[in-house]
C-alpha cells in the first residue's frame, strides 16, 4: 500500500513522488548513523569491562596483601606440584645412570641381552622406588608435626640412605667407571716403567763392581804367584797352604766377576726388547678408543713383560754376590797344629790372609745393599682393574664424583627442610594474623 507523500515525516511516508536517489541517500546515511552508534557502545562496554577487570585483579592483590598466609600457602603448593613433576624427570635420570653402571659391568664379565635386561628391569625398580620416596615425602611430611613428624623424617630418611648406599656404586661406574680404568691403565705403565728404570740403575751398579773385582782378584793372584816363586810369606818356595790361600780368595772374585759380567750382558741385550714392550703397552693406555678393548690390550703386552722380566732372573748376580760374600766370611784358613817353627810361621800367615779378606766381604756387602733387587721390582704383578675394583682402588682422586654420586640420591633432602619451614612458617602467620583480628 502506498501512501502518499509527507514532507514533514518522510520516516512514515512512501516513497518520494518524484526524486528517489535522495531518499536511498538520507536512508543510508541513517542505517550508518545507527552502526556507528552502537559502535560506541561496544567500546564503552569494552572500557567499562576492562575497568572492572582492573578493578577485581587490584582487589584481589589487595586482598592477598592483606592475608600473607594464603599468599605463601598458594607459593608452596605450586612448588609442590612443580617438585612433584620435576622428580620425575630426576628419577628418570637415576635409572638411566644406575643403567649405564649395571650394563657396564655385566658387559665387562660377558654378560648378554639376558644380563642388559637384568640391569635394566633393577635400574627400573630403583629409579621408581626413588620418584615415590621423594613423592611421598614432599606430598605428605611437611604436613605433620611432633612424634608424627619425628617418625616420618626418620623412615624417609632410611629409605632414601638405603637408595643412596645401593645406588651409588653404580652411579659412580656411569659417571667415573672409563676414567677409573684409566688411571689404572696409567699406573700399569708406570709400574713397568720404574721396572725398567730399576734394572737400568742395577745393572749400571753391577758393571761399576767389575772392575774393582778385578784389581783385587789380580791382587791375590800376584801375591800367590810371588808366594810360589819367592816364598815372600811363608819362607819357602812353591806351592803350598800360603798360595793355596792366595788363590782360593782371587778365584772366587774372578768367579763373581764373571756372573756380573754375564748378567749385565744379558741384562743389556734385553732392555732393547723391554723397552719396546713399554712403548708398546704406554701406546695402548694414552691412545683413544674402548677403555675395555685397550685394557686388554695392555695386560697382553703387561704378560709379555713379565715373561721378559721372568727370563732375567736367571742371570741374578745378587745370587753370585750373596755367595762370594758368605764364602768371604766363613774363610777360616788354618794349617792346623804346628809342629815345626815353619808350621807356625804358615799358621800366621793363613790368619793374616784371612783377615785381608774380610775388608773385601764388607765392600762387597755394601755394594749389594745399594743394588736394587730385581725380585722386589717383579714381585708384585700389575693389570689394568675392572671398573668396580677401579672406582673404590682411586676413590681419592675421583672424590668429586663419588660426592656427586650420593648427591644425586640425597639433594632433594634439602628441599624437603625447606619445605618444612615454607609449612611452618605459613602456620605461624596464620595464628599471628588470627591473634591481630
Amino acid at each position: 500500500m502506498n501512501l502518499p507523500w509527507n514532507p514533514v515525516d518522510p520516516n512514515r511516508q512512501g516513497k518520494p513522488p518524484g526524486d528517489k536517489s535522495s531518499f536511498y541517500a538520507a536512508r543510508h546515511a541513517r542505517r550508518m548513523e545507527k552502526q556507528a552508534r552502537k559502535r560506541e557502545r561496544k567500546v564503552s562496554q569494552r572500557i567499562i569491562f576492562a575497568a572492572a577487570r582492573r578493578r577485581a585483579s587490584l582487589l584481589r592483590r589487595l586482598r592477598r596483601t592483606h592475608e600473607p598466609r594464603d599468599a605463601l600457602l598458594s607459593l608452596i603448593h605450586y612448588k609442590e606440584v612443580l617438585t612433584t613433576t620435576l622428580l620425575t624427570i630426576v628419577s628418570a635420570g637415576i635409572a638411566l645412570l644406575t643403567y649405564s653402571g649395571l650394563s657396564s659391568q655385566m658387559i665387562e664379565n660377558g654378560g648378554g641381552i639376558a644380563d642388559k635386561g637384568h640391569a635394566l628391569s633393577v635400574a627400573t625398580i630403583i629409579g621408581t622406588i626413588s620418584f615415590l620416596s621423594w613423592s611421598f615425602t614432599f606430598g605428605l611430611v611437611h604436613w605433620l608435626t611432633g612424634k608424627a613428624l619425628a617418625v616420618a623424617m626418620a623412615a624417609a630418611m632410611t629409605l632414601i640412605l638405603s637408595i643412596a648406599a645401593i645406588d651409588a656404586q653404580y652411579n659412580m661406574l656411569g659417571l667415573s667407571g672409563p676414567a677409573a680404568v684409566q688411571l689404572s691403565l696409567v699406573d700399569t705403565s708406570a709400574h713397568y716403567e720404574a721396572q725398567r728404570r730399576t734394572l737400568s740403575q742395577t745393572v749400571g751398579q753391577a758393571q761399576q763392581l767389575v772392575p774393582a773385582l778385578n784389581a783385587q782378584a789380580a791382587r791375590f793372584e800376584a801375591l800367590k804367584i810371588q808366594e810360589e816363586l819367592t816364598g815372600a810369606f811363608s819362607g819357602r818356595k812353591g806351592p803350598g797352604k800360603v798360595s793355596e790361600a792366595f788363590g782360593q780368595i782371587a778365584n772366587l772374585l774372578t768367579s763373581l766377576s764373571g756372573d756380573i759380567e754375564r748378567g749385565a750382558a744379558k741384562a743389556g741385550s734385553m732392555q732393547t726388547e723391554i723397552t719396546r714392550g713399554i712403548t708398546q703397552l704406554k701406546s695402548h693406555v694414552y691412545s683413544l678408543g674402548n677403555v675395555r678393548d685397550r685394557s686388554r690390550d695392555v695386560s697382553s703386552s703387561a704378560d709379555r713383560l713379565d715373561e721378559l722380566f721372568g727370563n732375567l732372573a736367571q742371570y741374578d748376580y745378587r745370587a753370585s754376590l750373596l755367595a762370594t760374600i758368605a764364602s768371604l766370611d766363613s774363610l777360616t784358613l788354618s794349617g792346623g797344629a804346628a809342629t815345626s817353627e815353619f808350621g807356625a810361621v804358615q799358621n800366621a800367615e793363613l790368619a793374616a790372609i784371612s783377615e785381608m779378606a774380610k775388608p773385601v766381604a764388607t765392600s762387597l756387602r755394601a755394594a749389594l745393599e745399594g743394588i736394587a733387587s730385581p725380585e722386589v721390582a717383579t714381585s708384585t704383578v700389575s693389570r689394568p682393574m675392572s671398573a668396580m675394583a677401579a672406582v673404590r682402588h682411586y676413590w681419592f682422586e675421583l672424590l668429586p664424583a663419588w660426592i656427586a654420586a650420593f648427591a644425586i640420591d640425597l639433594l632433594p633432602a634439602l628441599l624437603v627442610i625447606i619445605l618444612i619451614a615454607a609449612r611452618r612458617e605459613a602456620a605461624k602467620t596464620g595464628s599471628d594474623s588470627g591473634e591481630t583480628k
